[in-house]
């Protein structure tokens, strides 16, 4: 599969997919193998964690019950995001499942929501 280029600015063109940039002004002239959907690198995926948590801690550990957690869990199942394989999100690197531990889990954690806005 190649990219989808379109215009990012005068000198160049991106990826809708993987979000690589190119230089070039006609995104209708470049082709790249495209590698497909980037997910949040590990040093990402660490900052998103720690500030999951630490806004978890301050306002007072509050959790989501059992059956708060599967609605979500039925909407980030069916989410183009959400990684099946490994129960993490795709956008925010964060893991989401039935875990009852909100520090393994972050539809546990009631301070917390969707980063595409689905929840």
């Amino acid at each position: 599969m190649n990219c989808q280029f379109q215009k990012a600015d005068a000198a160049y063109c991106e990826c809708i997919i993987c979000g690589r940039r190119v230089r070039g002004e006609d995104p209708d002239r470049i082709y790249c193998a495209c590698p497909g959907r980037r997910g949040p690198s590990v040093i990402e995926k660490a900052a998103n964690y720690a500030k999951a948590v630490t806004q978890h801690v301050l306002t007072g550990s509050q959790t989501r019950t059992d059956e708060e957690v599967s609605e979500l869990m039925q909407l980030c199942e069916s989410c183009e995001h959400y990684d099946q394989q490994i129960g993490r999100c795709g956008v925010c690197g964060c893991r989401c499942n039935k875990s009852k531990s909100a520090w393994l889990n972050k539809l546990r954690m009631a301070t917390q929501h969707c980063p595409k806005g689905k929840w």
